[in-house]
């Protein structure tokens, strides 16, 4: 379908409906260069997703004018300069693609929050190139990790040296942070509050913040219990203590921690008479970061990887996701939904206004991974798809089925998936 063309002239916001922002002006950069879409587009007047048509590194630097510092996630699927036949260029020098990919890396930087991430799949090809710029872009000391991604289930048996059956998934943080990524929900278990080696420090529980297993009435007289040393004796009842206790011992927090967790939630359990105190948090608040260990360690350790067993499916799940729409064979090598959502709720499971930008888009699994996943937890992330209206080569499947470049079939993707979210808004680069 044709963009409405609009005057030159003509006005149009450029920003999240329900948030107070002045119209942008034709003299703007963004309106300048952006056309809107608006035939292409879905609900325009209430969608905050926006899909550029147009060449990456022309978008990256429209899109500082008003999302310098605030994505808080990026994921890019790039050409892996593989050399193979697909509906896009996918055959460069190494030179080439570094020389492609840099200066992209450099804008993507800076439409990072400080509390942003960057995650890049890619293959053998090109990895060790990806590295080194990542490194120079990013910072070495920025580096968060390389998940191992499981691909396929059925790698080529004809394989000159071995059958490939993994790609990676490289991550830097704008910032290197304390803070965790999110990989799953803890079972809740409970952990010592001891820890060998501290210093002995004196901590303070208010009533009702112990549980005692062993005892259910009664009275715990002063005195040392194991590590731990009652400084007052404790009245117990119901299995809790019924006054103020104080208590000594090589203790991993501080008096701040406790009262911060006692207030979160945590209860403190004392499970025998040796007083080896514990605490467990509520469910819901405790998490495991993600793992990103190789394929073949040895068997109990392939459920760390991002493949089947931790929810994350491959390539031939992907092309039946496309044929579940209705877009069957029409692009090649497309990621799994599984995937991209893995990689969005690492960084952005508890951030549900989170802005998810991908500016190598393909067939939009990442704005489709965006709105299941919102639809699944009440979310409101929003995201910012790029893609160049690359030309469907006429023996392709995509061209078969009337696509006449990638963008229209990114954009049927999304509307075929649009029952999940409100819509997107189209713009192209001209």
């Amino acid at each position: 379908m044709p963009c409405s063309a609009g005057a030159s002239d003509e006005r149009y916001e450029f920003t999240w409906p329900g948030k107070t922002a002045a119209k942008l002006e034709a003299a703007s950069p963004i309106s300048a260069k952006l056309r809107p879409c608006m035939e292409e587009s879905e609900n325009w007047p209430d969608t905050g997703n926006i899909y550029i048509k147009g060449d990456s590194i022309d978008a990256l630097k429209l899109l500082r004018e008003e999302f310098l510092g605030k994505v808080r996630l990026i994921y890019i699927d790039p050409p892996y300069n593989t050399g193979r036949p697909m509906l896009y260029a996918d055959s460069r020098t190494h030179a080439r693609w570094c020389s492609m990919m840099f200066p992209r890396l450099i804008l993507a930087r800076e439409l990072l929050a400080e509390n942003g991430a960057i995650f890049i799949s890619i293959d053998d090809n090109e990895q060790a190139n990806l590295k080194k710029m990542c490194d120079e872009v990013f910072g070495e000391e920025n580096f968060a990790a390389q998940f191992i991604w499981t691909k396929t289930a059925t790698p080529p048996s004809l394989s000159r040296k071995c059958r490939r059956t993994a790609e990676y998934v490289l991550c830097f943080e704008k910032a290197a942070s304390v803070e965790k990524f999110f990989g799953a929900f803890a079972d809740n278990g409970d952990a010592p509050l001891l820890n060998t080696g501290n210093a002995a420090r004196a901590l303070e529980f208010p009533p009702g913040a112990i549980d005692f297993a062993y005892i259910k009435e009664g009275i715990i007289n002063s005195g040392t219990y194991g590590r731990v040393e009652v400084e007052n004796g404790i009245i117990v009842r119901e299995g809790r203590n019924a006054n103020s206790v104080r208590l000594i011992g090589a203790f991993k927090w501080r008096q701040a921690t406790v009262d911060a967790e006692i207030k979160s939630g945590t209860r403190f359990l004392v499970k025998t008479e040796s007083f080896s105190i514990r605490f467990q948090r509520p469910p819901g608040q405790v998490y495991k970061p993600p793992n990103n260990l190789f394929v073949g360690l040895k068997p109990d350790y392939w459920d760390l990887e991002f493949n089947r067993d931790t929810g994350v499916d491959t390539n031939e799940r992907a092309a039946r996701e496309l044929a579940a729409l209705g877009l069957d064979k029409c692009f090649s090598f497309a990621k799994p939904l599984s995937l991209i959502t893995k990689i969005i709720k690492t960084t952005c499971n508890f951030d549900k206004e989170a802005i998810i930008l991908d500016f190598f888009s393909g067939s939009a699994t990442t704005g489709h991974a965006v709105m299941r996943l919102n639809a699944e937890d009440g979310g409101c992330r929003r995201f910012i798809l790029v893609q160049a209206p690359e030309k469907c080569p006429e023996h392709s499947e995509a061209f078969k089925a009337g696509f006449k470049d990638i963008c229209q079939l990114g954009l049927e993707r999304l509307r075929r998936a649009g029952a999940l979210d409100t819509g997107f808004r189209v713009f192209e680069v001209f």
